[in-house]
């Protein structure tokens, strides 16, 4: 696939949508300074050559009483045939929020939400006895905090809101908030009148209670998701344990990871590993400086690090978000 090529009218354009993919096209227009119709039509060439994969709503998880968990699989003699085996059984469970396969010290990722730590184990425990006679080596991560940073080579140094959850007390919603989150949590620019017409409310109701989630933080922003590759950039996820660690140490090391333009996430998670980040870079050679750094400025806390490469993100997201969580 030839690499994807952007002009500066386009990075415009989607600088404006990663910081609100809901705005409309003349809202969009105005901010840029292009007519609404070029505005259309450049947004359609970007959706339809694939580069823009998804307009997403970005859901504060932890606020509504989930768990975010990752599990990490490394397979025996793993192919094509085990792959697509994972990806019929994944997509037929639920709280199923992202999956991939990967290159390196594990070869599959499972992002589970799940309501509490028993629905989480029972979740866990059918992926694993199902798939136990390929299973060589297996890793669950539970999130405490994410940092969010966006693409700075389409981007820039734009500054967007950053998300960070934390595990949080459940906010209470009612039927009709879980119904508009689910209906816009993988489709952030549906229209007001849409949703209206899907649940039965008028356009001002469906608009009022979208504010009223962002205003409450449940709802953290609109945002896309493209397609790196098609820019000639690789999706890596590195692993660090630490050790004599405390908080000072720990945000030191967070906000070094951070200040490198390629890093697009952080996680710090409870498991094998302490911290957890996601670069976009063009090569393996530009990751392992970027480890060499990390562990020269930190000797005496990084113990070992990992990495693998995100292969290939599957289009799964089974998340019902649902009312009356334990």
């Amino acid at each position: 696939m030839s690499e994807f090529k952007i002009d500066e009218k386009d990075r415009k354009i989607l600088i404006e949508l990663q910081k609100n993919s809901r705005s409309s096209f003349s809202q969009i227009g105005k901010k840029v300074k292009l007519p609404k119709t070029v505005v259309m039509y450049r947004i359609k060439k970007l959706v339809d050559s694939k580069f823009v994969t998804l307009f997403c709503t970005i859901i504060n998880k932890e606020k509504l009483g989930y768990i975010y968990a990752r599990l990490f699989l490394k397979l025996y003699n793993y192919n094509e045939k085990i792959e697509n085996e994972l990806f019929k059984f994944l997509s037929k469970k639920k709280n199923i929020h992202w999956v991939a396969s990967l290159d390196g010290c594990y070869d599959f990722t499972i992002s589970i939400l799940a309501k509490n730590i028993v629905e989480l184990n029972n979740i866990y425990s059918e992926i694993i006895c199902s798939f136990s006679r390929y299973i060589l080596d297996k890793e669950i991560s539970i999130a405490t905090k994410m940092y969010y940073y966006p693409f700075k080579y389409v981007f820039g140094d734009k500054k967007f809101t950053k998300e960070e959850n934390y595990i949080s007390k459940n906010h209470k919603l009612n039927i009709l908030d879980f119904k508009i989150i689910n209906l816009i949590k993988q489709n952030s620019r549906l229209p007001l009148l849409n949703i209206s017409e899907k649940l039965n409310i008028t356009p001002l109701t469906a608009r009022t209670r979208i504010n009223q989630l962002k205003k409450n933080n449940i709802i953290q922003g609109f945002r896309i998701r493209l397609d790196h590759k098609r820019l000639g950039f690789h999706h890596f996820h590195t692993f660090l344990n630490l050790s004599k660690i405390d908080e000072n140490n720990e945000n030191q090391i967070i906000n070094f990871i951070a200040s490198f333009p390629s890093t697009v996430h952080i996680i710090k998670g409870m498991g094998r590993y302490d911290l957890e980040f996601e670069s976009l870079l063009k090569s393996h050679f530009e990751l392992h400086d970027i480890i060499k750094k990390i562990k020269n400025k930190f000797s005496k806390n990084i113990k070992y690090s990992d990495s693998v490469l995100i292969y290939k993100i599957y289009d799964i997201n089974t998340v019902k978000y649902e009312k009356n969580l334990i």
